[in-house]
């Protein structure tokens, strides 16, 4: 599993650089330096749950043939 890049290593990138990622990942490229970060780091935060909650062949996991959901139903 990857980390997820703060916000603060985000910053660090240049507007160009931001775009390109965004791009590459099929995103929005639109906003001010501060969306684009905040654009950037929900999609890695959200990619790392999914990695989180699937297993190996990409199906959710299941404890006693019931799906285990990270947060209360």
């Amino acid at each position: 599993m990857a980390s997820v890049p703060t916000t603060d290593e985000l910053k660090k990138l240049k507007v160009v650089e931001l775009k390109q990622k965004l791009t590459e990942l099929g995103l929005s490229t639109q906003g001010l330096k501060a969306d684009l970060i905040a654009r950037l780091h929900e999609h890695y935060v959200e990619e790392s749950q999914t990695e989180n909650d699937e297993d190996e062949d990409g199906t959710p996991m299941q404890e006693n043939g019931k799906y285990i959901y990270p947060y209360k139903i």
